[in-house]
């Protein structure tokens, strides 16, 4: 019985673990040594080094944009406030440019009425002189009859 163990093993390393084996070490050939597999972990580990200077950078100019968006937050801020004060202050200077605009309309009209009595005046005026003009040409015509009336009675007295 010893001699068919043997045997039934001998078949079954033969037919079954010896190609097994066999496979392996065909599939092992092409694998790395372990001389090449720590190059490239060597490798490896450079690459990760340099990605590691290459975080270390990215957080740096993260914080730096953080920074500066942080800042410009700010600045938006306080261009809001600005931008509100404005605002209030344009509705004011349209308030007063409303108000100032109804003034001026009352002294267009002020001004009209200004003027058309200023019209009525000279020409009372022009009257007033034209009827002075009279006044002192039938002064002079007066003087005149009183200076011909003596010469008049002068020559009557005469004849």
């Amino acid at each position: 019985m010893t001699n068919e163990v043997f045997e039934i093993l001998t078949r079954f390393n033969e037919e079954f673990v010896a190609p097994q084996f066999a496979q392996l070490r065909e599939e092992m050939r092409g694998l790395a040594t372990r001389d090449e597999l720590f190059t490239q972990l060597d490798h490896v580990y450079g690459r990760f080094d340099k990605i590691d200077s290459e975080l270390q950078a990215l957080k740096s100019g993260l914080k730096r944009v953080e920074t500066e968006v942080a800042e410009l937050r700010s600045d938006v801020a306080t261009l809001k406030t600005d931008v509100a004060t404005l605002k209030t202050d344009v509705e004011k200077l349209k308030a007063q440019v409303s108000m100032l605009q109804s003034q001026v309309s009352m002294l267009q009209t002020q001004v009209g009425r200004l003027e058309s009595r200023t019209d009525a005046v000279e020409n009372r005026l022009a009257a007033i002189e034209e009827k002075l003009t009279l006044l002192s040409e039938l002064d002079q015509l007066r003087a005149r009859i009183a200076q011909t009336e003596v010469r008049l009675a002068a020559l009557e007295a005469e004849s």
